[in-house]
């Protein structure tokens, strides 16, 4: 795939990001933003989920924006621990329907851990997302008070490792979400996905390439 450094606005503050786009091909492609774990422990757009995630889609024919979330790596600002982050998720999706080549009625949003919460806590903010996918999300993060129902496809994983995300309490919490929901659970895989990145990249490829199709 072709990758391509850029900064783009978030209220005021500049971003790092980078967009992907597979090989050989042109045309009104797909797209998907894809958020990162929690940086306190680690997560910037660089996360081997993330990047695991690019590149099965990138395989599908999408373009693929991961960012740093504010006051990460060369992103500017501060981290709020999920405060203003809304709004950097809203700037990347508005960025990303914009880009040259992406369809801007075929987008999708895909979050991992706290990236995933961050989807979650402004979902009726992402207007411009078609479909939502969802890995390791904490429970927590379904306690929105604004989270409502919500009509798009929605994919939600977590392995059979997993004790912050457990396939249990996610499947539960999915019930609340409305729409058309699946959840699927990776044997083997743990929080940090270590070892199982590519399976959670070709279910996104395939969520994605199907939930976006129409």
């Amino acid at each position: 795939m072709r990758q391509s450094a850029i900064g783009f606005k978030s209220k005021g503050l500049m971003l790092e990001g980078v967009v992907a786009s597979p090989h050989g091909v042109a045309g009104s492609l797909p797209a998907v933003v894809v958020c990162h774990p929690h940086p306190l422990f680690g997560g910037n757009m660089d996360n081997a989920v993330v990047l695991g995630l690019c590149q099965s889609l990138a395989g599908e024919g999408f373009v693929t924006l991961r960012f740093n979330f504010r006051g990460i790596g060369k992103s500017e600002g501060e981290f709020t621990k999920g405060e203003k982050e809304q709004e950097d998720v809203k700037a990347a999706l508005g960025l990303l329907r914009e880009w040259p080549g992406v369809n801007r009625r075929k987008v999708g949003l895909a979050g991992y851990s706290f990236g995933a919460a961050m989807v979650l806590s402004g979902l009726s903010r992402y207007k411009g997302a078609g479909a939502l996918m969802l890995v390791s999300p904490p429970p927590s993060a379904f306690d929105a008070p604004k989270l409502g129902k919500d009509a798009r496809p929605k994919l939600l994983v977590t392995g059979d490792r997993d004790r912050l995300s457990p396939y249990d309490s996610i499947a539960d919490k999915a019930r609340t979400l409305g729409g058309d929901v699946q959840v699927s659970l990776v044997p083997g895989a743990d929080h940090s996905w270590r070892g199982h990145e590519a399976e959670a990249g070709d279910l996104a490829a395939k969520f994605f390439a199907g939930a976006l199709a129409g």
